[in-house]
């Protein structure tokens, strides 16, 4: 589970996104937005879009076997 939350101390929780599941049960992906979030909902959709693309990509590249940190794609290992 991902969570948006405000900085401030009582880190009140604004969304929350929580992954698609297929083991045992067939749960689809849901983000949860809070009252509070409501003003920049566009904002809050938008980011975590492109979160879960940015991973998808992340956990493509793994099972390829690019790995990677995620910092850059890696290179292309150099050489002529």
């Amino acid at each position: 589970m991902t969570k948006l939350v405000t900085t401030d101390e009582k880190k009140s929780v604004i969304a929350e996104y929580h992954r698609a599941r297929h083991f045992m049960r067939r749960e689809k992906p849901l983000l949860e937005v809070q009252p509070a979030g409501m003003d920049m909902l566009d904002y809050i959709v938008l980011t975590f879009v492109f979160a879960e693309n940015k991973r998808r990509e992340r956990e493509t590249r793994m099972k390829a076997g690019k790995g990677g940190g995620g910092g850059g794609g890696g290179g292309d290992g150099g050489g002529d």
